[in-house]
């Protein structure tokens, strides 16, 4: 199957982005806490180093897909 990141490429091109989200509360990890709210390209690094929310067990995290701007 498709991963999520090459499925939204296909829809809005390579200029997709993704916001991470966290669960804002005292659960959350320092190191996802400073990914919150950051939008990068699909595919490229958050400042935790991961490229996507869910890549650790029990992470809680999502993201919604930024599409381009002149989508």
């Amino acid at each position: 199957f498709p991963s999520h990141d090459t499925m939204y490429e296909e829809e809005f091109g390579s200029e997709a982005s993704s916001e991470w989200m966290t669960a804002e509360d005292e659960r959350v990890g320092d190191d996802h806490r400073q990914n919150d709210g950051e939008v990068r390209k699909l595919g490229d690094s958050f400042p935790s180093g991961e490229t996507r929310p869910g890549q650790r067990p029990n992470c809680r995290c999502d993201s919604i897909i930024v599409p381009p701007a002149d989508y």
